[in-house]
């Protein structure tokens, strides 16, 4: 699979999920058929422009954010105003 193609399917998946929607609702939302969109979420298929701007509408995301990588966090640090006793 294209790294391309895997990070916007791993997208759609995250921002399916995020919102709430089944792939059916995520398809029907962008006016796609659940098969169509089954190959988008699967890496199978290359979407056009056009697609992936009813895609991003769909899912209420910019769509830079849909294909670009997610930022994974490998450290997180978390600061306490309070001081310890």
């Amino acid at each position: 699979m294209d790294n391309n193609l895997a990070v916007l399917a791993d997208n759609l998946r995250r921002f399916r999920a995020a919102a709430g929607m089944t792939q059916e609702q995520a398809a029907e939302a962008a006016g796609l058929s659940r098969a169509a969109y089954r190959n988008l979420e699967g890496g199978k298929s290359e979407p056009r422009t056009s697609t992936l701007a009813r895609l991003a509408r769909a899912l209420q995301v910019p769509l830079a954010d849909l294909v670009a990588p997610a930022v994974v966090l490998t450290k997180v640090c978390f600061c306490s105003k309070k001081s310890m006793r």
